[in-house]
């Protein structure tokens, strides 16, 4: 709203200023032009020759009298009843006529040397006044008019950008969740737009969660309670010890597995509603690798660890780091043969981490779909048919948390799959 605040104060004072500057330019123009002061100068003409008259004429008294003062007031004072400034008087008392003005009227006055006294005569003509109201009027309606004219320029971008974000809203209410806003980096109400897609981008992910708890009750879930009801009701039929012993072991085990798919659920659901309670701290990526690899039990002949930062510190949660870090490297343990390799290099923009096996890889067909929710590559399923297709859901989940980005490749040394993640500086 600062970028909005400060358009707007800078819209009006530059309307403001520029429309009042070019209406006085005009006014001033038009002020100067000669047609104007046409009737006025012929008015003195005439007054000049009034008052030569006047001067020779003893009869003044009779032609004040007779002069029609409603129209143009006429009258004659003494010299002494006519003050002035040096600077001006003697001027006056050789022939200048001396003009006077005021908001109201405008005076004439002449100096009558053979009667040594003062001829005032007021100019008064209703046309020019009128028009001079006239167009002081129109100047007014003009500056009123300009600035709301320069005033609507400013607004038309912020009504059109609050018509997209209208726009959008609407299809987003209607069930179009992939509907965003394009963000332009001038608009007045870019934070506002870019709030609405974070807020989209939060919806549309609940609501996928929501689908995919959905599904998962419903096909992942289900086969497991099958199979623990069909144990249940064999159990119950049979008296055999070791059969019984048999199938409570089976029971077990799919109990298990229910366990476990309930863990990495629940898991999965928590990351996004974490997006805005994550603590992060300062962490050296090196370190938080080299201890999962001990963790996980990796000896040196299985992999290897190569880093070409002597530091590399990053911003992260450290508990989320290393699920995202177990996650990838589980995902090489899982389905490499013997070799793993771990990356850690720098670039201008962030650190990369990568790790490679030498695995079957994926089919590139699959590659885009490895990062989404029970998604498993075909030669995944063959090799490990056990696995619920949620490891890379759950690091990409993470790294989207911390501001990085997951990649998926073939390994170019190992012949397998490549994790990689940026992390932003």
């Amino acid at each position: 709203m600062k970028k909005l605040t400060l358009s707007l104060i800078f819209s009006v004072l530059l309307a403001s200023i520029s429309v009042g500057w070019l209406l006085d330019q005009a006014f001033n123009y038009y002020s100067q032009n000669d047609e104007i002061n046409t009737d006025l100068d012929q008015f003195k003409v005439i007054s000049a020759s009034l008052a030569l008259m006047l001067d020779v004429n003893v009869n003044r008294e009779d032609i004040i009298q007779s002069w029609p003062q409603k129209e143009q007031p006429l009258q004659i004072s003494p010299l002494s009843d006519f003050p002035l400034p040096e600077s001006i008087r003697q001027n006056f008392l050789d022939g200048e006529p001396l003009t006077l003005s005021s908001e109201n009227d405008l005076t004439l006055n002449y100096y009558l040397p053979k009667a040594k006294k003062v001829m005032t005569i007021n100019y008064q003509d209703p046309l020019v006044n009128q028009q001079e109201q006239t167009i002081q009027q129109w100047f007014t309606f003009s500056f009123y008019i300009g600035l709301l004219g320069i005033l609507l320029i400013w607004l038309y971008p912020l009504l059109r950008r609050l018509s997209f974000l209208s726009d959008a809203a609407s299809k987003f209410g209607k069930g179009q969740f992939d509907k965003r806003i394009s963000v332009s980096s001038i608009s007045y109400i870019e934070k506002i737009e870019s709030e609405f897609n974070k807020m989209a981008q939060r919806i549309e992910t609940l609501i996928a969660d929501k689908q995919l708890l959905t599904n998962a009750v419903s096909h992942d879930l289900r086969t497991p309670l099958a199979r623990i009801q069909f144990g249940l009701d064999t159990l119950s039929e049979t008296v055999n010890d070791a059969k019984q012993h048999e199938y409570l072991q089976r029971i077990n085990l799919d109990v298990q597995v229910m366990t476990e798919l309930v863990e990495v659920l629940l898991s999965y659901s928590r990351l996004e509603q974490k997006k805005n309670d994550v603590n992060f701290e300062t962490i050296n990526l090196l370190d938080y690798v080299s201890n999962c690899m001990e963790e996980l039990g990796l000896t040196p002949e299985e992999s290897s660890l190569f880093c070409d930062v002597e530091k590399p510190k990053i911003k992260a949660n450290s508990k989320l780091l290393r699920l995202l870090i177990n996650n990838i490297l589980n995902n090489a343990i899982c389905y490499g043969k013997s070799q793993t390799k771990i990356k850690i290099t720098e670039t201008e923009q962030c650190y990369q981490l990568s790790v490679e096996d030498d695995g079957e890889g994926f089919d590139n067909e699959d590659i885009s779909a490895l990062v989404k929710p029970f998604m498993r590559g075909k030669k995944q399923e063959q090799y490990n048919p056990n696995g619920f297709g949620m490891g890379l859901a759950i690091a990409s989940r993470i790294s989207e948390l911390h501001q990085g980005n997951l990649y998926i490749t073939q390994s170019q040394d190992l012949g397998g799959a490549k994790v990689q993640i940026n992390f932003t500086k």
